[in-house]
């Protein structure tokens, strides 16, 4: 029988046996199997005085996707050793991540242990909150790693292996069709999905698309009372195609709304940053510790090009900035930007005072909308940290109602009639 015509008899025995898998896939992850090192391939270590060896691993493989260990040491990684729970590894379908702050970091795995392989769309990823990677493939070692230095902030809080023991396995998938985009999956908030197939067995495997971004909330805004010289109106904001909404009975903190801007992550408030030091994180910019902190954001330089930045979903009436900053003189200077255009809305001049590492102020707002606020300093001093004199903050908060609900720019006069 030539090899053919063997094919063509074999064939449907091959699909049959691999229409369906005979087991589902599990985490096959576990502190037990694992290890922490450096890049060089010594016994690594966590950073922070709570965190040991002991509590840092339990935290990664817990199941838990809250808090996460602190690591400041660019190159480390963990890795998960498959083989000792099973002797020639797993079918790795994906591996699961958390983490608590916007960190890069990159995913591989090895079915040698010598020769490794990127997770497609996860290596040099700079990523926030939980994520899942489709890996589809044998392995007996995945191994995660912090690929810059982060300082004492906390990063990963859960690392998951999903997989599959190859021999309660049908088709084993030698080989599959090209990836492709499907659309009309992506939603507001999640983008949409590649699917690929077995050439043999037709099961369908997916993973996130790069190609399809979520579509972002369509917002719409409803002005049920207009603002006044004296008080403030009220309104709404929702999404036309999902349940996203926000009410401004009052003025609200809009960092409630949203935080640290991340690819492909859809929320109404967007902050970024122009640069910022290893040690610190845009993040701790809203995390309502208005006390000066050796963490605190910092800029790389002292340049007045560095800036702190809010993108709002659409326009709003922008009513107050309550925000703190280093204890030295300095002038923190508040710009409305329409494309290349900056306005300057604000300024508050700092000057030191005798006790205290940090000053809390607050601006006040009349008849300014906008829809990006931008924040520069102009600074002679700047922050003393690691023999350099950057700008920084240690904390803002814009507050903000649906346009036309914030107080009128006009000031009420009584008029005297004779």
């Amino acid at each position: 029988m030539n090899r053919n015509l063997f094919l063509l008899f074999l064939l449907p025995a091959l699909l049959a046996a691999g229409t369906a898998r005979a087991a589902e896939e599990a985490i096959v992850s576990s502190k037990g199997i694992s290890g922490l090192y450096l890049s060089n391939g010594n016994a690594g270590s966590f950073n922070g005085n709570t965190w040991s060896y002991d509590v840092g691993m339990t935290q990664l493989f817990d199941g838990y996707f809250d808090t996460g260990v602190m690591m400041n040491t660019a190159g480390s990684y963990v890795l998960v050793n498959l083989d000792q729970a099973l002797s020639g590894g797993y079918y790795v379908t994906k591996i699961v991540i958390g983490t608590v702050n916007t960190i890069t970091y990159s995913l591989y795995f090895s079915t040698d242990g010598t020769t490794w392989t990127g997770v497609t769309n996860a290596v040099g990823v700079s990523a926030n909150g939980k994520k899942s990677y489709v890996v589809n493939d044998f392995a007996t070692q995945v191994k995660f790693v912090w690929d810059t230095t982060i300082g004492y902030t906390e990063t990963v809080n859960e690392i998951q292996v999903w997989g599959i023991d190859p021999s309660e396995m049908g088709c084993r998938h030698p080989s599959f069709t090209e990836w492709e985009a499907v659309p009309g999956t992506a939603t507001c908030t999640e983008p949409g999905i590649d699917r690929h197939k077995c050439t043999f067995c037709g099961e369908a495997f997916e993973r996130t698309s790069e190609l399809l971004p979520p579509l972002g909330h369509d917002y719409v805004e409803t002005l049920s009372r207009k603002g006044t010289s004296s008080s403030y109106g009220k309104g709404g904001i929702s999404c036309s195609r999902c349940e996203w909404s926000a009410v401004f009975n009052i003025p609200i903190d809009l960092t409630a709304l949203g935080g640290v801007a991340s690819h492909f992550l859809v929320q109404f408030t967007d902050l970024s940053v122009s640069s910022y030091q290893s040690f610190s994180t845009p993040s701790r910019l809203i995390n309502n510790n208005w006390s000066y902190v050796y963490q605190d954001w910092v800029a790389a330089t002292r340049s007045h090009d560095e800036y702190v930045q809010f993108d709002f979903g659409v326009e709003i009436d922008l009513t107050e900035i309550d925000f703190a900053v280093h204890n030295h003189t300095q002038t923190v200077e508040f710009y409305k930007v329409e494309g290349d255009t900056e306005t300057k809305i604000a300024q508050v001049a700092i000057t030191k005072t005798s006790s205290g590492d940090e000053q809390r102020s607050k601006v006040l707002f009349r008849g300014v909308s906008l829809q990006t606020l931008r924040v520069r300093f102009t600074d002679s001093i700047g922050v003393p940290v690691n023999g350099t004199m950057p700008v920084g903050m240690t904390e803002i908060h814009p507050y903000g109602t649906v346009k036309g609900a914030g107080l009128l720019d006009v000031l009420r006069t009584k008029i005297l009639l004779y």
